[in-house]
């Protein structure tokens, strides 16, 4: 029976708490019973509503995304992203997305809670700064696959851990030329199948992330955005094939006869 009475009590306002909360964030989108899962290491902007965009198409497709807060309050945003470069504050932002073993503790936790709801294939997708953690998270054996878009601080050394998984890798037009020559180069002799290497001129930095003007962009732009999303997903489909509960009764019960 529904009640014409207001649900709280009182009017007083939430009250400012200089508590630090000391939990972590997620944004999760798929179905829970899903057995293939993708980890996002996103851009230095955080969650934000434009790079759930890339999140959710992926959870259409079938998977179970994840996507921590890994940015914490250090996030750029518009009040901060122009700030100058030689201040102090810039120097904390840009020690934090440097300080990769600290990055590894929520990566690991968030691969943790993907075996915990049954996941039984993780890929990873490092974006930007996050290209690195998403490759060492495969070297220490805890994803079954590593990929990374518009990835920064990236070589062919640091891809070295992922050496036993597929990996794919989509550059942007404004990564560096060189390093990515060299991924190149790595990515195609690759001893894992499947593996990907594939450039996008016409796309900025940022393309899977926050950056990405889906009411400006061009129509060529769009066009290799949407090129990237199927690459990936496709990387993502062969990459993380799991066997059906059927099929493993079945090839039991063909091998004890």
């Amino acid at each position: 029976m529904s009640s014409d009475k207001p649900c709280c009590p009182t009017d007083a306002p939430p009250v400012r708490d200089p508590y630090k909360a000391t939990g972590d964030y997620f944004y999760l989108s798929g179905a829970l019973d899903c057995k293939r899962a993708v980890l996002i290491l996103g851009d230095v902007f955080g969650i934000q509503p434009n790079a759930k965009r890339y999140v959710d198409t992926l959870a259409k497709e079938g998977f179970l995304v994840l996507y921590p807060d890994f940015m914490r309050e250090y996030a750029r945003n518009m009040n901060n992203i122009g700030i100058d470069k030689n201040s102090q504050e810039y120097a904390r932002f840009f020690e934090y997305t440097r300080d990769y073993a600290f990055h590894m503790i929520l990566a690991r936790r968030a691969c943790a809670l993907l075996r915990r709801l049954g996941v039984e294939k993780i890929a990873t997708i490092g974006m930007c700064w996050g290209a690195r953690v998403a490759f060492d998270l495969a070297g220490e054996g805890l994803v079954e696959a590593a990929s990374s878009a518009h990835p920064s601080r990236f070589t062919a050394e640091v891809m070295a851990p992922a050496a036993r998984v597929p990996i794919c890798v989509l550059p942007s037009k404004d990564e560096n030329a060189e390093d990515m020559a060299g991924v190149e180069k790595a990515v195609n002799a690759h001893t894992v199948e499947p593996h990907v290497y594939k450039l996008y001129d016409k796309l900025t930095h940022g393309f899977f992330g926050n950056r990405f003007d889906y009411e400006k962009c061009t129509a060529e732009e769009k066009e290799q955005l949407d090129d990237a999303i199927r690459v990936s997903v496709d990387f993502f489909n062969k990459a993380l094939v799991v066997v059906t509960q059927t099929y493993t009764h079945l090839f039991l019960l063909f091998f004890r006869f």
